[in-house]
Parts: C-alpha cells; structure tokens; sequence
C-alpha cells in the first residue's frame, strides 16, 4: 500500500476523539499565528507557510511533520518579533505546548481506536503542570526584567542554579518511585 493510500484510510478511519486533537494541531497553530500577528507583521507568506505547515501536521501527526511545522513556527517568532520577551510569549508557548501534546497524543494511538481515558488524564495532568510552570517562569521574568535587580549576571545563575536543584529533585523522585514500583 503506497504511503498516500495509508494516510487517506487514517483519515478516513479514524475516530471522532482522534480526529478532534487533530483538529487541536491545526487549532494551536493558528492560535500561534494569531499571536504573532499581534506581537510582529509576519506577512501573508509567511502566514500560509505556518498555516500550511500546520495542515500537513494534523494530517500526518505521527511523523517528523509536526516538528518542522513547529520549528518553523519558533523561527518565525524569533526572527519577526522585535523583543524576545513580551506579554504575547506566554501564549505563543502555550500553544506550542498545546500543539506537540496534540500530536504526542494522536502519535501514541492509532486513528481508528478512540483514545482511552486514562490516556486523556496522564496527557492532561501533564500539560497542566508544564501550562503552569510555564506561565510561573513567565511571571518570574517579568518580575525580573520589571524590577531590575542588578548584579550583572548572578541572578541569572542563581535561578539556573535554583531550576536545576528543582529538576534533579523531580528526577530522584521519579526514579525512587519508578524503582518502588518495580519491586
């Protein structure tokens, strides 16, 4: 069966909950272009580019598509946008997040099966914890850009300092209760 012939009878097979978080990839792409419409001028080209992108992403959901869909789209934020930092930057993230969750979830059940609850709650928990570290670190900078501390570079590296403490914690934790569990 030639590739093409394989990706139309997924679609044309596939689940009605499949088929609504693929809608979800094509959703958060053009919720990010949104979002960088207001925060730059990305120009039509451009626009079709990662509208497009995004199209073949939600087609093909379990492949390299949504990667490229979503560097192009990354690229596009830091060439056009004139400050790395602004208020739109926690949306255009979250939407990328809500875009790779999509296709991670499409990716890990086939589109014939609906996708099975336990399956829906893992996804969602862990979107909702990376959703709000997310928007944490984002408040975090704006209060550090806002209030100016000084220092030269020491703030910097105490908060690298701090997230990393916190990342190996949540590392040990995982691992002990990994290894808990399979005893």
């Amino acid at each position: 069966m030639s590739v093409m012939r394989e990706m139309n009878t997924d679609l044309a097979t596939m689940s009605r909950t499949h088929g609504g978080v693929r809608a979800l990839i094509g959703a958060s792409a053009v919720l990010f272009t949104a979002v960088l419409g207001a925060a730059a001028d990305p120009g039509m080209p451009a626009i079709a580019a990662m509208l497009g992108l995004s199209v073949l992403a939600a087609w093909n959901p379990h492949t390299a598509l949504p990667l490229i869909a979503m560097g192009y789209l990354i690229v596009n934020w830091i060439a056009l946008t004139p400050a790395a930092f602004s208020g739109w930057t926690v949306l255009a993230a979250l939407s990328l997040l809500m875009m790779h969750t999509s296709a991670a979830l499409c990716a890990s059940v086939p589109a014939p099966a609906p996708l099975p609850k336990p399956l829906w709650q893992l996804y969602a928990t862990r979107v909702l914890m990376v959703a709000a570290v997310t928007v944490a670190v984002w408040l975090l900078s704006a209060v550090a850009l806002w209030a100016d501390f000084g220092g030269g570079p020491v703030p910097a590296l105490v908060g690298f300092l701090v997230l990393a403490l916190v990342l190996a914690a949540h590392y040990r934790a995982m691992t002990k209760r990994q290894a808990d569990s399979l005893r």
